[in-house]
């Protein structure tokens, strides 16, 4: 490739998302005030700074040596061992950072793997503030992946408002593989449908319009529920969630 790629195209006089008369007009890169939003790529962690650990398990989160940083969480109970990455200073009960509001798009990508599948429950996307994985461990609303059997490798998608009863689900919408980096992303279009893919590839939506979408606080959220007799590893590659602003 060289020094120049030949594939890049470079906006040497940089590239502006806001309006030309705005005072912001000028600004070189894409406005950052536009979405509310969290990446993290995992090149450091501190519990309680970003991210809240919580759930029964003893072992300590850790950064493992991987190339752009990686967050490993474990469990350490066989059956019962839970542990969950929620945002800081969101305890269970707490008002969330995001919502689904008509016309406002949300956002939410993780990239990850874990040692066992067969032998791991696990939920992750924008769901309830108040979700507590040691009491139920579907939520009440939101949207989000899930597997929750144990003697299961496939992975489903949901979409709720409790209010409008269960869950929309498609379920098996990809097979994961023990130890195997993949990735899940979903958007709500801020009017009528959740499109959720697996490795950058659209799998499938599932309805939820504006007028049933929760209206209830959300917290991006990750859990992991340990099924087998040994310890269930989590490697998180990055999360990201975003919304946009009102």
């Amino acid at each position: 490739m060289g020094l120049i790629d030949p594939l890049v195209t470079n906006l040497e006089n940089g590239l502006s998302t806001r309006n030309a008369a705005d005072i912001f007009g000028p600004l070189k890169y894409p406005d950052p005030t536009r979405y509310a939003s969290i990446f993290d790529d995992f090149l450091g962690f501190a519990p309680g700074a970003v991210w809240d650990v919580v759930g029964n398990s003893a072992v300590l989160p850790a950064l493992l040596s991987v190339g752009g940083g990686v967050l490993q969480l474990a469990t350490d109970t066989p059956t019962s061992g839970t542990v969950a990455l929620l945002p800081a200073g969101n305890a269970v009960g707490a008002t969330g950072p995001m919502s689904m509001e008509a016309g406002r798009p949300v956002y939410y990508g993780v990239r990850m793997r874990l040692n066992e599948i067969i032998g791991a429950n696990f939920i992750f996307g924008i769901i309830n503030a108040d979700y507590d994985p040691a009491a139920a461990f579907e939520p009440t609303d939101g949207a989000w992946f899930s597997k929750l059997g144990f003697v299961d490798t496939n992975i489903d998608f949901s979409a709720r408002n409790i209010i409008f009863g269960a869950a929309d689900t498609d379920v098996d919408v990809a097979t994961l593989v023990d130890d195997e980096f993949f990735s899940a992303e979903f958007v709500w279009d801020g009017e009528a449908s959740v499109y959720y893919s697996i490795n950058g590839v659209v799998q499938g939506s599932v309805s939820l319009t504006a007028f049933n979408a929760p209206a209830t606080p959300l917290v991006p959220f990750l859990a992991v529920l340990e099924g087998s007799l040994g310890a269930i590893e989590t490697d998180i590659d990055y999360l990201f969630a975003a919304q946009e602003r009102v």
